[in-house]
């Protein structure tokens, strides 16, 4: 049985010539066809004639998914594909092939469509017993051949040398499909492949993509250099060491890797807009114009070009153009509808969602969803878009997920239930979905529902227990979250991790005595630990407010707020703000207004939060911790004077607040009252010296400004 990944596997050739501009050789290879009997064999013959052409002077071969998917697209359009895929890559051939046979017997099959002619010619390339780098090296020539490709002798070499890189049967089944640019998360396949084909650059560069991806930096680093040690004219494996450098932070050695690349094929896509990448201004324009030039159907290089540009029109013209010639990019259409909002026009991002929603190329259940990331006044719109991508698409996870979405943030857990629970039932071991039903159901208060769901898609080690005990907090069911941590705190009373979410726990029930002694421990054990300062702090500043005593909220009100500072504790402060915004809505106590002030500053709303504060203010006349916040706010918006009357009082009220006597003094500076800021900071030092570090420049700043 053929294996139905992808079709037919297509080669485009196309010349593109520009007046005084080198002429490139484009050429599109898909993976091969095979049976399921060799795995990834064929696709990683493909990639291996990929990435050993890429070797040649100005000639690129795109990932070979992406011309895969698109002649895969064209068919389930009802598109002639050839055609369609010619006139996609402005190509003037296809070509295709067919991997027969097992082991020592498998032979390949190659298939040349001249444009405009649609006549095929094949050529049967026989088994060389125990070689697959001797039928890529044929395949190469005869690619070579057909097309007339015009190689020096170096570019000759160079292309033999990459073939001879193909590893053995293990490691081509481990590179294949990521080599191909296909989803997979085989790290650990790769690490072994690595170890097994240690001379590999091949392997040892994919490996190295791939630890890079996962944020396992150094190791990648290290085996990228391994990879171009390995062979040092191997163009691939110089990209990736840019690209793990680059991810680094040193971007000086990232250029060089780019640039090496360069060196040996100046028309390599993806180094050159990886050059771009570190690059700014003309340079990077330069660069990413003549990527276009090679790889024509590069999204990445026109959301670069947009970045570029100084205007967000302008940057949408850009963005639209590509998005005309590559018409199933998603991040290309994220990016129009991104940057039509920033332009303040969500009915013009809801005109072009359904619009290329409607054109056959562009259409996916992942396109469709991007409707969820729609602004909530457009909500009734965005879900009819979903609607009709269920309708084309049924039973799809991504827009399940997308219509919950939108409405979680209409605030409508039923709906949110409704959805994912007949979802679950399909793809009862997808993990994201899993824990979104159950923290719906939480929400709902069926809390047995939501520990039963969770834990059918999540181990109960100890994280997975502390991440249930964190879905019942984020749910506003923090009775719950204690059933799950009071055993967990009585077994392991020294786990920082633990005391933390014990300490939230019992804070968001009232005993803040024991909450705060939690925390203490828990920094005590791990000063650095973040959730455990953010949770110490949000809950110092209820006590300064109102005491021991906790909100009496409705339901409503009450979900929404334990989830803003669930958020505001893991550092989300827009989520944060988003969700004691709903709070605010269905109460008004002054703690939840109070909260929505605090994470609107947080999350970089200033105007909006020194209105809520005021409001706050109202009800907190003498509350130092509003006025220092309200006092910061007003210096962050250059209401200096309004500043220091503010903090002034704060600084009365509670002479013994560091944070006070820092604001007050980053207001008298602003002033150019040097001196009494001066006077301030000695004061910060003096109640908290570690905070000394923080006001050291700032003291020089103000010390040079005094006279002698």
């Amino acid at each position: 049985m053929r294996s139905s990944i992808l079709p037919l596997i297509v080669v485009a050739l196309c010349w593109l010539a520009t007046a005084g501009a080198q002429t490139y050789q484009r050429i599109v290879i898909l993976p091969f066809e095979s049976n399921q009997a060799i795995g990834n064999t064929g696709i990683g013959l493909s990639a291996a004639l990929q990435r050993s052409l890429n070797n040649v002077d100005f000639v690129y071969v795109p990932p070979v998914a992406d011309a895969g998917l698109f002649f895969q697209r064209a068919v389930a359009a009802g598109y002639d594909p050839i055609p369609t895929t010619l006139d996609a890559f402005q190509a003037e051939a296809l070509v295709g092939g067919e991997v027969s046979g097992v082991g020592s017997g498998t032979s390949l099959t190659i298939t040349f469509v001249a444009a405009g002619t649609g006549e095929p010619r094949r050529f049967r390339i026989p088994p060389a017993p125990g070689e697959l780098a001797q039928l890529a090296s044929v395949a190469a020539r005869v690619v070579v051949t057909e097309l007339n490709l015009n190689m020096s002798r170096t570019d000759q070499q160079e292309v033999q040398r990459a073939i001879e890189q193909i590893p053995s049967s293990p490691g081509l089944n481990a590179v294949a499909l990521p080599s191909a640019r296909l989803p997979t998360s085989n790290l650990q396949e790769l690490e072994a492949a690595a170890e097994l084909d240690s001379d590999s650059s091949w392997v040892l560069s994919e490996y190295a993509r791939a630890l890079s991806t996962v944020g396992r930096t150094s190791q990648a680093v290290a085996a990228s250099e391994r990879a171009v040690t390995a062979l040092p004219t191997d163009v691939e494996a110089w990209v990736v060491r840019g690209a793990v450098l680059a991810r680094t932070g040193d971007l000086t050695e990232a250029a060089k890797a780019f640039e090496h690349a360069l060196t040996l094929n100046p028309g390599h896509a993806l180094a050159l807009a990886g050059l771009a990448s570190i690059q700014d201004g003309d340079r990077a324009k330069e660069l990413l114009e003549e990527a276009l030039l090679a790889y024509p159907r590069m999204s990445e290089a026109y959301i670069g070009l947009a970045r570029i540009e100084k205007s967000d029109q302008r940057s949408l013209n850009v963005l639209r153009r590509g998005a005309e010639l590559i018409p199933d990019s998603v991040p290309l259409h994220r990016a129009i509808l991104e940057t039509t909002l920033k332009l303040g026009d969500p009915m013009g991002a809801i005109a072009y969602l359904t619009e290329v929603t409607s054109h056959p190329l562009s259409t996916s259940p992942s396109l469709y969803s991007l409707a969820a990331s729609l602004p909530q006044e457009v909500a009734p719109e965005a879900l009819d878009i979903i609607q009709k991508g269920k309708v084309r698409y049924p039973g799809s996870l991504i827009l399940g997920l997308a219509e919950a979405d939108l409405h979680r943030k209409a605030g409508d857990v039923a709906a949110v239930e409704g959805v994912l629970r007949p979802l679950f039932e399909a793809y009862p071991q997808d993990v994201r979905l899993g824990t979104e039903l159950a923290l719906a159901q939480a929400k709902l208060g069926k809390v047995s529902e939501a520990a039963a769901t969770y834990s059918s898609v999540v181990a109960m080690s100890l994280t997975g227990q502390l991440n249930l005990a964190g879905l019942f907090l984020e749910a506003g069911r923090p009775e719950a979250a204690l059933v799950v941590l009071e055993p967990l705190q009585s077994e392991l009373p020294a786990d920082a991790e633990v005391l933390t979410y014990y300490g939230i726990a019992l804070g968001r029930t009232g005993r803040l005595a024991d909450a705060l002694e939690a925390f203490d421990a828990a920094l005590a054990r791990s000063p650095g630990f973040e959730l455990a300062s953010r949770a110490q702090t949000l809950l110092l500043q209820q006590q300064e407010l109102v005491g021991r005593s906790i909100p009496n909220l409705n339901a409503e009100a009450a979900v929404a707020f334990q989830q803003g500072l669930y958020y505001l504790e893991r550092g989300n402060q827009a989520a944060a703000a988003t969700a004691l915004e709903h709070a605010v809505a269905f109460s008004d106590d002054p703690v939840v207004a109070f909260y929505q002030a605090y994470a609107l500053q947080l999350s970089g709303k200033p105007s909006e939060a020194l209105v809520a504060y005021q409001r706050v203010l109202e009800r907190f006349p003498e509350s130092e911790t509003v006025l220092n916040n309200l006092g910061f706010t007003q210096v962050q918006l250059g209401l200096f004077e309004e500043g220091v009357s503010t903090l002034e009082r704060a600084v009365a009220l509670r002479p013994e607040s560091a944070q006070a006597h820092l604001n007050l003094g980053l207001a008298y500076f602003r002033l150019e009252r040097y001196r009494e800021a001066l006077d301030q900071w000695d004061e910060t030092v003096r109640i908290d010296p570690s905070l000394e570090s923080t006001v050291d420049e700032l003291r020089r700043a103000a010390a040079g400004k005094t006279s002698p």
